[in-house]
């Protein structure tokens, strides 16, 4: 399980850092000889602290769904740089489930 640990609730301002993180895994996926296809064994979690509001999971679902087309656009980018043309979503490297992998902290 990969664990990407965000402070507050603004999730824009990570897309440089996101893209990194992605290039990074994805670079160790190359490294093990991995052919990116077929299921994804590893999974990722999304972690946002300082979160005040009870009611954050209704609240952060369109920042959410913002924060998954930065994924995959970051994930995009990566493989492009990797000359890996196939790969065009972030589940494609980690598998990510927005309803289950998002926890919220105060």
């Amino acid at each position: 399980v990969t664990l990407i640990n965000i402070l507050g609730e603004n999730i824009s301002e990570f897309k440089d850092i996101l893209q990194i993180v992605i290039l990074s895994l994805l670079r160790m996926r190359i490294s093990r000889g991995e052919q990116f296809s077929g299921t994804v064994q590893n999974s990722c979690m999304l972690l946002h602290q300082n979160v005040d509001a009870v009611n954050a999971d209704e609240k952060m679902q369109a920042g959410l769904q913002k924060l998954l087309s930065i994924l995959d656009e970051a994930t995009q980018v990566a493989a492009e740089s990797e000359n890996i043309q196939r790969i065009k979503s972030f589940n494609q490297i980690l598998k990510f489930d927005s309803k289950e992998h998002v926890k919220y902290f105060t």
